[in-house]
């Protein structure tokens, strides 16, 4: 790995805000079934992560 990349990509300026830079970057959404309703919130929110990564899975794998 070359130390001047890494120098380099640490030194970029981080946007504070999702819509700093003009638009969204990525948004997905979609409803819950109707078994899914009754789910506490903590079950939910870890499907969301899951349906996050199913739809990223290819950017992940690089």
């Amino acid at each position: 790995m070359d130390p001047t990349k890494v120098e380099a990509i640490t030194k970029w300026p981080r946007p504070t805000f999702v819509t700093e830079h003009g638009k969204v970057i990525a948004y997905a959404s979609r409803q819950l079934k109707t078994y899914e309703v009754n789910y506490p919130t903590h079950d939910l929110e870890l499907a969301a992560i899951v349906f996050a990564l199913k739809i990223w899975r290819h950017y992940l794998y690089g």
